[in-house]
């Protein structure tokens, strides 16, 4: 195919940091859950290209990198959940050559059209596909590649193994804003390649376009360490009503701190007059018959 080449060589002081790059596929690759959906070969093979370009999240420059990261003899990747079949099926009307994704650099657990059930169960993350990955190509270090995925665990186990990871929000996937915002945000570093401890990935796209704190798994930026890239993959309004809840919970705590040494105070009171009472009723009962 013809690429324009200069659209990409801007990108190659990032890119030669690395020399495999990974990709999820459902929420990342594409905008939306084929495994989730029950989407099957046949749906694959016979949606029109207009339906299926609309699955991808940023389809002609995922392409267009790829065929790059290849012409620069770099190493790329799925390392999904998914359905073997479907994300083959999906790769192979994306690419001209059918070759740049098939068995050996498609990892799942689902080969052909199987699925879950509950005697065969998803992985807690994605470390075992990913060192079967590695394994494959020995000549590769660790800190060498790079996994780009919507799932925390899935990035923090890659991140144990010494693997760069990129946090993808779920609502956007891997589109050139974010690539290109990576990238940014990277050369913002002092030097040291190996440490992005101020690194934030913003995807532009977004209304507010303002950095979250960080929450649990996809409620916010999650924080960097030497290996983990923070990346924004929250739910702005979602992380609002949660602060909202927890203001309100403070509040009323604060209440109950308030009123409790009142309500101690009355009581305290109401106890002596009692007393003075019964002590009273007693007298005139002794001395008054």
């Amino acid at each position: 195919m013809n690429l324009d080449i200069e659209n990409f060589v801007k990108y190659d002081d990032f890119i030669d940091q690395y020399d495999m790059y990974i990709w999820d596929f459902d929420y990342t690759i594409l905008k939306i859950h084929s495994y989730a959906s029950h989407i099957e070969l046949k749906d694959v093979q016979s949606a029109s290209w207009k339906k299926l370009i609309g699955d991808f999240a940023d389809p002609i420059f995922f392409r267009d990198l790829v065929y790059y990261l290849k012409g620069k003899k770099k190493e790329v990747a799925i390392v999904s959940f998914g359905t073997y079949n479907v994300i083959k099926a999906y790769l192979d009307r994306l690419f001209d050559d059918t070759r740049i994704f098939d068995s050996h650099n498609i990892l799942t657990p689902l080969i052909n059209n199987k699925r879950y059930s509950s005697s065969f169960r998803v992985n807690s993350d994605k470390n075992e596909n990913l060192v079967c990955l590695m394994r494959q190509n020995p000549s590769i270090k660790y800190d060498r590649a790079i996994f780009f995925d919507d799932t925390y665990q899935n990035i923090q186990g890659a991140r144990e193994l010494g693997i760069k990871g990129v946090l993808i929000n779920q609502k956007i996937g891997f589109t050139k804003k974010v690539w290109e915002e990576l990238i940014k945000t990277e050369s913002i570093s002092s030097g040291d390649k190996n440490k992005l401890e101020s690194c934030k990935v913003l995807e532009q796209s977004l209304d507010d376009n303002e950095i979250e704190k960080e929450k649990e798994p996809r409620k916010g930026y999650q924080k960097n360490n030497d290996n983990l890239i923070e990346t924004f993959d929250g739910d702005k309004e979602q992380e609002q009503e949660q602060e909202q809840e927890h203001a309100i919970e403070n509040k009323d705590k604060d209440s109950e701190k308030i009123g409790a040494p009142i309500s101690s105070y009355f009581m305290n009171w109401i106890n002596v007059l009692a007393v003075v009472f019964i002590f009273v009723y007693y007298l005139i009962k002794k001395y008054n018959p």
